[in-house]
């Protein structure tokens, strides 16, 4: 019994360690939860567009955005409203997956991602 609450006490030391000593609800570790608005699934984006709502995320603990393209990095935002700047006359026609990673102040990520057609005939 005596090396079982040793050890608890042990562990219990690691756990504030690591935690800055404080005891933190679950909620307060989570990564940023991230949504868009803008555009929906299978969207068709058309036209250039330049930091408008018609391509937007939104979410909660967020401090910076980057913006993609299937694997293309479109731009980075580290204001809201966050918005993409994404002009589909420089892809090629087809679906393509339209994804945005969010991080938090201690660089936690969360991500969303729809999937858009571009179509530029």
């Amino acid at each position: 019994m005596k090396l079982k609450h040793a050890f608890g006490k042990r562990a219990l030391a690691l756990a504030a360690l690591f935690s800055g000593g404080a005891a933190l609800p679950a909620a307060a570790h989570a990564a940023p939860k991230i949504t868009f608005v803008k555009p929906t699934a299978g969207a068709q984006l058309s036209g250039e567009i330049r930091q408008e709502s018609r391509c937007e995320v939104r979410g909660t603990d967020i401090r910076r955005v980057v913006f993609y393209l299937d694997s293309t990095q479109l731009n980075t935002e580290s204001n809201a409203p966050w918005n993409c700047d994404i002009d589909p006359r420089k892809y090629s026609d087809g679906t393509k997956r339209l994804r945005a990673i969010a991080y938090d102040s201690r660089v936690r990520s969360g991500s969303a991602e729809v999937m858009v057609s571009i179509n530029n005939n």
